[in-house]
């Protein structure tokens, strides 16, 4: 299933040694989840906090119908040592063609992240990250896809491929190309949201426009390093 990510999006070893964009960032926290934000754009989720509910659109933003915001609002996520992505959440036309949240039409979503600034024999580290989409109580963000960087890292040779958690809540990760020297930094360069009962079902956001609508390199550093 996440063939389509390596395929798509593995790049030559160039593209590891490119110079890449920095960012200054703002953090705020909510709930023990510490949130990133850019420079002159931060907000407290705490001030949105709010139970989800999708049963009426009434008075819902319109600029919420987009699934630009995807990225556009995106936010790195910190929590106990762990590093996550939490997207933004937008509406979009599901059975019937009635307006519902992104998650009740595709019920995965699938990340591909890339290391910088380290390769070997040409060949750039990647991981597929595959969990649930959820919506969020924090208003206008998903639950976050958390990254597993030190499984991924312990798992580079023996076990490329392997599942966390269980049935109701499994994250299914793919792994290549690992190094023995642990990558520092990582840029997410693919977004995939389907549905898991037909896949065909599926939105896909590659490496030039996460970078377009981020305004730069989607980047985040490594906890543990």
């Amino acid at each position: 299933m996440m063939k389509w990510m390596i395929n798509r999006f593995l790049p030559g070893a160039g593209f590891a040694l490119a110079l890449f964009l920095g960012m200054q960032l703002v953090s705020t926290s909510w709930q023990g989840e510490v949130f990133f934000y850019p420079a002159g754009s931060e907000r407290d989720p705490a001030a949105f906090a709010k139970a989800v509910d999708f049963s009426s659109l009434k008075g819902v933003n319109p600029k919420r119908f987009t699934s630009e915001l995807l990225i556009k609002e995106a936010r790195l996520v910190q929590k106990e040592g762990l590093v996550g992505v939490s997207f933004g959440q937008y509406f979009t036309k599901g059975d019937g063609g009635l307006w519902t949240s992104v998650c009740d039409v595709y019920d995965r979503v699938s990340i591909q992240i890339h290391a910088l600034g380290i390769a070997e024999s040409g060949q750039v580290p990647y991981a597929s990250i595959e969990a649930d989409c959820r919506s969020s109580e924090v208003d206008g963000l998903l639950q976050p896809v958390w990254i597993p960087l030190e499984a991924i890292y312990k798992s580079r040779k023996s076990n490329p491929e392997f599942d966390i958690g269980n049935d109701d809540s499994k994250v299914s990760v793919q792994v290549g190309f690992m190094t023995y020297d642990r990558p520092e930094q990582w840029e997410l360069v693919g977004v995939r949201l389907f549905n898991s009962e037909d896949p065909s079902i599926s939105e896909v956001v590659e490496q030039a426009t996460i970078q377009k609508l981020h305004g730069s390199q989607f980047t985040f550093m490594d906890l543990n390093p």
